[in-house]
């Protein structure tokens, strides 16, 4: 539902050189996890 919000500012850490692409890739995952993870327990 926020993917329109947050793969720009996701893009833009990597091209303002503020984080590596491993990180952004490695926090979309873990977010993604916790979120599927939420919706299986509620």
């Amino acid at each position: 539902m926020l993917w329109p919000f947050v793969a720009p500012v996701a893009l833009s850490r990597v091209t303002l050189g503020l984080h590596y692409p491993n990180d952004v890739a490695a926090g979309a995952g873990i977010g993604a996890a916790l979120a599927g993870l939420i919706v299986i327990i509620i």
